[in-house]
């Protein structure tokens, strides 16, 4: 049996109207069901904005209680959700496959105490389980609400006009059916890769430990979570047979062989806990990589020897003197790169400040080296403004 709570309202006028209402084919009102009864405590507390809770207790498909069977679970409800000393109505509705009863209550007793039915839909749930072993009743297991993600306007009227299923429909569809006996985690991956839908984990490479799954079909990638509740990697879990150290193997070949991929990467890295695919890496690093390739396209680099920090000529320069080499100088033996600002050390530095002082550095040792003919070249080094002072003073 399953519990659902429906709502809270201002009155139980129009919602009794709708529940006794004799178009419905096979409705029993279980209790009486005046409206003025029911509303009659909510004039103790006109503070209240919706002193009306209402609720569903669902049987499974072919399963029948009768009228007396019914009253004696719908009084148990309400006594389990401590709702005894309020008024209460309750009616059987029989027009759809799944038997079910309406129980409608106001929060209000007599006293003016309120119930404040914190956690109520997780509350209802647990009552209802005990319920089912009071009762001999079928047990049944709770589905979110939300376990699957509804299309979107603009996918249905895609499908319309291309006639085409949706993309998220069809993975959804496609993995309900790969877990309907609960397969091996490899089997389950084999299933999907065989019916067109291409795997996308996120597995961390040192642990083995999975953070996120997403699923791609037509070159169209979801995260799970983006497919609904029941579809994220946490969910997935209990619906396959996954061992960590078993499947690690087959679930990291996935995640490696798409490491290169940016649009794979934004998706798998969102992670179906919320992950920021901006911080998402498939080499574990931070942005050293980019740093090496951003040294990698200066022309100059940038190094140190025994004469203390230099800038070496770029490729196909062939002088050593001024005005050999187009930006780039020989003073005092050292290379100094006039049009180009070397890169720094660490990406993370202060950038153009540093680099600035260094190649003000190099130009004036050079220039003070030349000066005194050579003398300089193995002094203690010294800031750049003391060496632009000794320069102008000579």
């Amino acid at each position: 049996m399953l519990a659902k709570v429906c709502s809270r309202g201002r009155s139980a006028s129009r919602l009794l109207r709708y529940l006794t209402n004799v178009l419905k084919d096979g409705n029993v009102p279980l209790t009486d069901t005046d409206a003025t009864r029911l509303n009659g405590p909510s004039r103790i507390r006109p503070d209240v904005q919706k002193p009306i809770w209402h609720a569903a207790l669902s049987l499974p498909h072919g399963e029948r209680c009768d009228a007396t069977k019914w009253h004696e679970i719908a009084s148990d409800f309400i006594r389990g959700m401590g709702l005894e000393n309020h008024e209460w109505a309750a009616v059987v509705h029989n027009e759809t496959a799944h038997q079910h009863v309406h129980v409608v209550a106001n929060r209000i007793d007599y006293l003016g105490n309120v119930w404040v039915g914190e956690f109520d839909g997780r509350r209802a749930i647990t009552v209802a389980k005990e319920l089912e072993g009071t009762y001999q009743l079928t047990r049944e297991e709770f589905t979110p609400r939300k376990a699957r993600t509804a299309l979107t306007r603009k996918e249905i009227e895609m499908a319309i006009r291309t006639e085409v299923q949706p993309p998220r429909l069809t993975i959804q569809e496609i993995i309900d059916h790969a877990t309907r006996d609960k397969p091996l985690a490899s089997t389950f991956l084999h299933r999907l890769e065989a019916t067109g839908v291409e795997v996308l984990a996120n597995v961390s490479p040192t642990t083995g430990r999975v953070s996120g799954m997403a699923f791609s079909y037509n070159g169209i990638a979801f995260k799970g979570s983006q497919l609904g509740k029941a579809y994220s990697w946490g969910a997935l879990q209990p619906r396959i047979n996954y061992e960590q150290t078993r499947d690690r193997e087959a679930l990291q070949k996935r995640s490696a062989n798409r490491a290169g991929s940016d649009r794979t990467c934004a998706v798998a890295c969102g992670q179906d806990s919320g992950g920021d695919a901006r911080n998402c890496r498939s080499d574990g690093n931070d942005n050293d990589g980019a740093a090496r390739e951003l040294s990698q396209g200066r022309k100059g680099s940038y190094g140190s020897g025994a004469r203390g920090p230099y800038i070496s000529k770029p490729d196909g320069c062939g002088g050593a003197d001024l005005g050999t080499c187009s930006g780039t100088t020989h003073l005092g033996g050292r290379n100094v790169s006039l049009g180009e600002r070397p890169p720094s050390r660490n990406a993370r530095d202060r950038g153009p400040i540093r680099d600035s002082r260094m190649r003000l550095s190099a130009l004036a040792g050079a220039l003070l080296a030349r000066l005194d003919g050579g003398s300089a070249r193995h002094e203690k080094p010294v800031t750049a403004s003391r060496q632009l002072e000794r320069a102008f003073d000579r």
